[in-house]
C-alpha cells in the first residue's frame, strides 16, 4: 500500500514494484521483482486498486477515501493519485497526514509532496485540550511546550500554522482559553473547532481569502536534498533562529524508490495558480474544497 499510495501512475506503479528487493543472492546482491517476473501479476491484482473511491460525508461534501498506510510503519498519507486527482476538481484541497509533525507533516513534506510534485500552502494542527493534558499537563513545560514544538516544526518548513482545537463536550472553557493565549505567545493563531457536536456548522470562523491570496513559503523549504546520504541528512544544521534542540528527520524511503520536491493542508486549484516551486504549501477548509483523506487516519 505504501508503494501505491506514492505512485503518480499505472506505469509509475510498475516502475516502482519492478523495483522492490525481495532477497538477497548468497554474494549479497538484491533480487527484485522485475527479476521474478511478478511485475504484471501484481499490477493485475492493483488494477482497480489505483483508482480513488469518491464518498461523500454526511453534509453532502465530497471526498476521496483512498489508501492509508499507517504513519507508524510507513508514509502516513493517502494516494498521490486521489490528491493530484482532487487538484483539478476544487477549487481548494485539504488532505490529512500521519501524527503530528514526526508522524505527518515531515513524512508528507519530504516523501509525498517531493514524489507527486505538490506544493502545500497552509498547514492546520489538530489538538484537543485532552491530549495536551495528557501530555505533560496544561503547564508550559508540560503539554503546552509539546504543541508549542509541533508549531516550530511546521515552521521549519517556511510555513505558519493555525492550531486549531476541536472542543468535546466535557472540555472546560478555562483551558481551552489557556492554550489559545499560549498560542497567542507563540506568535501563532489558534481558533476553537466544534465540529464534534455541530458539524460543518462549528467550523472556526477564521477569515476565509480565496485560494490564490493564501502566503506560500519560501522555496527549498525541505532542510535537505533527495541525494543526501541519511549521515548528511542527521548532520543538517538548517534550523531557525531560536530554534532548540536536534531533530531527526525521517525519511526512511529508500534513495533508489524516490525520483522527483515540494499537513492537514490545501492547494490552490493547479488550473489557475502560478507555477509551484519545489517544497512548499493555503489551507483553510472549506466546505466547497474537496477533501482527500486515507483510510487509516
Amino acid at each position: 500500500m505504501a508503494i501505491l499510495c506514492v505512485a503518480k501512475d499505472y506505469r509509475d506503479l510498475g516502475q516502482r514494484m519492478a523495483n522492490m528487493v525481495v532477497g538477497f543472492t548468497h554474494r549479497g546482491e538484491p533480487v527484485r521483482a522485475e527479476q521474478m517476473q511478478a511485475v504484471g501479476a501484481m499490477q493485475v491484482l492493483l488494477r482497480d486498486a489505483i483508482h480513488p473511491n469518491l464518498v461523500q460525508s454526511l453534509e453532502g461534501t465530497p471526498a476521496f477515501v483512498h489508501g492509508g498506510p499507517f504513519a507508524n510503519i510507513a508514509q502516513g498519507t493517502n494516494t498521490a493519485v486521489a490528491t493530484r486527482l482532487a487538484l483539478k476538481l476544487a477549487d481548494c484541497v485539504v488532505t490529512e497526514a500521519g501524527f503530528a509533525t514526526d508522524l505527518g507533516a515531515e513524512k508528507f513534506f519530504y516523501i509525498k509532496c517531493r514524489l507527486a510534485g505538490l506544493n502545500p500552502a497552509g498547514v492546520v494542527i489538530v489538538a484537543t485540550a485532552k491530549a495536551i493534558a495528557y501530555h505533560g499537563g496544561s503547564a508550559a513545560d508540560g503539554g503546552l511546550a509539546n504543541l508549542a514544538k509541533h508549531i516550530e516544526n511546521v515552521r521549519l518548513f517556511g510555513l505558519e500554522p493555525v492550531v486549531a482545537l476541536n472542543r468535546f463536550t466535557d472540555d472546560q472553557p478555562a483551558d481551552l482559553a489557556r492554550i489559545v493565549r499560549f498560542c497567542e505567545r507563540q506568535g501563532g493563531e489558534a481558533v476553537v473547532a466544534n465540529h464534534y457536536a455541530q458539524g460543518g456548522a462549528g467550523r472556526p470562523t477564521w477569515p476565509k481569502p480565496s485560494c490564490g491570496s493564501w502566503p506560500r513559503a519560501a522555496a527549498g523549504s525541505c532542510a535537505f536534498s533527495i541525494r543526501w546520504t541519511g549521515r548528511s541528512r542527521r548532520r543538517s544544521k538548517r534550523w531557525p533562529a531560536g530554534s532548540t534542540g536536534r531533530r531527526a528527520w525521517n525519511l526512511t524511503a529508500a534513495r533508489g524508490a524516490i525520483s522527483n520536491c515540494s499537513t492537514a493542508t490545501a492547494w490552490p486549484n493547479s488550473r489557475s495558480a502560478s507555477p509551484r516551486p519545489p517544497c512548499r504549501s493555503p489551507t483553510i477548509p472549506t466546505a466547497a474544497g474537496v477533501r482527500a483523506g486515507s483510510g487509516s487516519q
